[in-house]
């Protein structure tokens, strides 16, 4: 029996990234098996049509899914089976011989909620992506949702596209602390870590940090170190020479995603646990928002913390950012806006109602705060997400 004949396998996949140069190295694995596989290795799928039209033989493709619609084409128009490493799009049916495998996105966002879950307690929760248009993104932050909620009950835990600075920068200032926000991927996550200094927040005291792919000059260059979840790609890029090997034998194209997708966390700086000083800080902050309507002051803050003054005063401080005075009178602010708007009582009766002495300790307290009076304001203003407190 003689050997096998060599194929040539067309490899187009971007290795700029974590993910493509550990999916290439899977498939290395494979081939160095003994696999009668000649690879030709393009660094882009935007280099297909060229290949394709100089008429070089290639026997198989693995690629990701095309994002430019030439190279759309001309996959359609080639009869050689091909493997998808990825989805771009959502995909329900595939023309013979292709085959999509691609990892489980939502595994990798239920990994994450469970690392934030074994680190303590939060104030909040985010996901944040600059590709919330792509399927894997917008399947990564939906499980994380849902996961926490399996995991902490009900929880508020918005979707951020930094591509709305001003709504991630809000977000990241008002939310209560500390915050753990997980981001699509490590590039995202290094974003939001440079934002987080722009602000003068704490990593990881004040805001917990946790991306995904583990590019290592990334993750290891940011300061502090970013911790990330990493994708088993090496098994994605393994997996989908077997598929090709499928395709050669004649069987039908298929859907895969791979259960197992999440190979590791690795835990650096940006996530270290949140000690307990913070419940300390998360009750003081719960406590604040239940009475911010009231004439509350910072005694009844540290009464109800049943600690030392001096221990409340310096906690809520160096995990916060602000003095418990600060924090009073923010929220305080914030639900007199909300009363302001939402009716048309006289201002002694909003007075009255928020804790306030009379109508003239109110507008001084006000203006203080905004630099305008309660009347002022209200004239001229309406609310937006920008005067509301994160809740």
């Amino acid at each position: 029996m003689g050997k096998a004949s060599f194929k040539t396998i067309l490899v187009a996949n971007n290795i700029a990234g974590a993910s493509g140069r550990d999916t290439l190295s899977g498939i290395f694995a494979f081939v160095n098996t003994g696999k009668p596989w000649n690879l030709k290795l393009l660094d882009s799928p935007a280099r297909i049509p060229d290949f394709l039209a100089s008429g070089e033989p290639v026997d198989g493709i693995i690629t990701r899914f095309p994002e430019e619609s030439e190279t759309e084409r001309a996959l359609a128009n080639t009869d050689v089976p091909i493997v998808f490493t990825n989805f771009r799009k959502p995909c329900k049916s595939l023309p013979p011989r292709r085959t999509v495998i691609t990892l489980d996105d939502a595994a990798l966002g239920r990994a994450a909620a469970d690392h934030f879950a074994s680190l303590g307690t939060f104030g909040a929760f985010a996901y944040v992506s600059n590709r919330v248009g792509y399927r894997w993104s917008r399947e990564r932050g939906l499980a994380f949702v849902e996961r926490l909620g399996e995991r902490m009950g009900t929880v508020d835990c918005p979707l951020l596209d930094l591509a709305d600075r001003s709504a991630v920068e809000h977000f990241l200032r008002t939310a209560p602390k500390p915050l753990a926000i997980f981001a699509s991927w490590d590039m995202a996550a290094l974003e939001v870590l440079e934002t987080c200094h722009r602000l003068n927040l704490s990593i990881p005291d004040q805001v917990a940090i946790l991306g995904v792919d583990n590019e290592e000059l990334v993750c290891n260059g940011a300061k502090p170190t970013l911790s990330s979840v990493e994708p088993d790609h090496v098994e994605l890029g393994r997996k989908a020479c077997q598929e090709l090997e499928r395709l050669f034998r004649g069987r039908p194209g298929r859907i895969i995603r791979i259960a197992k997708s999440v190979k590791a966390i690795h835990q650096r700086e940006s996530t270290a646990i949140v000690p307990p000083s913070a419940q300390l800080v998360l009750r003081a902050q719960k406590f604040i928002r239940l009475h911010a309507g009231e004439r509350l002051t910072p005694t009844d803050v540290v009464r109800h913390l049943g600690v030392s003054r001096s221990l409340a005063f310096l906690r809520f401080k160096q995990r916060t950012g602000e003095s418990l005075g600060a924090a009073i009178a923010r929220e305080r602010i914030a639900v007199l806006k909300k009363r302001l708007v939402a009716s048309d009582d006289r201002l002694t009766a909003v007075a009255a109602a928020c804790g306030f002495r009379d109508s003239a300790e109110l507008t001084r307290f006000f203006k203080r705060a905004t630099g305008q009076t309660p009347t002022q304001w209200k004239a001229t203003r309406r609310p937006s997400e920008s005067e509301r407190p994160y809740k």
